[in-house]
């Protein structure tokens, strides 16, 4: 399991190292002259952005907490394996198990997730834990914008039924932080999984379960591991372009 980053000794400002990458952190003056800290090494998550604001870094005092965090919580792999149930009541030899996670990793989560959504006017989680700690951190992250869309999270998703659910039929954008089948259009992932391309001639062997919706006869037709990863309009637009081609082949 690696290893968290040490806090390390404060500097001559008695600021922590960065507890993403161990670099110098950097302080910055907001136009009011709050002292602000930012992790100096331009490609870390804690960076500052040149497109963000100032005013949401953290203060010295909440850098510090930051980086006495360890970043992962020890004794829980992320990536399990076993005999699980789903979330969606798929069987699967592995999961994804967020409560590995930790609060620093949530809010690099969050800093990851901030360019994707942009402005929201309010944050919903999808019922669960680890998908409220997400709305946390995104709530300390981005600010909040009347007018602005409905912003909808998920720690994993596998079918989007729970995403669907939470939405209700509103117009909403959502983000996840781990995707492992097919993903809505109105969703982004921050990580996402598909199962490679089978080599030639060996059936494709999916673990989302989204083949067993359709007869045997038409699965034998479906592009493989791509038809997974397809929104439910691309899945119907190839079925329509499939079925024209083969009226063309018989009229």
């Amino acid at each position: 399991m690696k290893e968290p980053i040490p806090a390390g000794a404060p500097n001559a400002e008695g600021l922590s190292p960065c507890p993403f990458c161990g670099s110098t952190p950097i302080t910055m003056m907001t136009p009011a002259g709050q002292q602000r800290v930012a992790c100096g090494s331009l490609g870390c998550v804690a960076a500052y952005r040149p497109d963000g604001l100032v005013e949401r870094l953290p203060e010295a005092h909440e850098w510090n907490r930051r980086a006495s965090v360890p970043s992962r919580i020890e004794g829980i792999p992320l990536f399990a394996l076993g005999d699980f149930t789903l979330k969606g009541g798929q069987a699967s030899r592995w999961k994804i198990e967020c409560d590995a996670l930790s609060a620093a990793d949530w809010e690099a989560l969050a800093v990851m997730a901030a360019p994707v959504v942009g402005r929201f006017q309010r944050v919903e989680a999808v019922p669960g834990t680890n998908a409220e700690k997400f709305a946390a951190a995104l709530r300390r992250e981005v600010e909040a914008e009347v007018g602005a869309p409905l912003l909808i999270v998920d720690d994993v998703l596998t079918t989007g039924g729970s995403m669907e659910r939470q939405r209700a039929g509103r117009e909403a954008v959502g983000v996840v932080a781990f995707a492992r089948g097919p993903v809505p259009s109105w969703v982004v992932p921050l990580f996402s999984w598909r199962a490679a391309a089978p080599p030639s001639g060996i059936p494709a062997v999916t673990d989302s379960g989204t083949y067993g919706e359709l007869p045997a006869s038409i699965r034998r037709l479906l592009p493989g591991h791509e038809w997974d990863n397809m929104t439910r309009d691309e899945q119907r637009a190839w079925l329509i372009e499939r079925l024209a081609a083969v009226k063309e082949d018989h009229p």
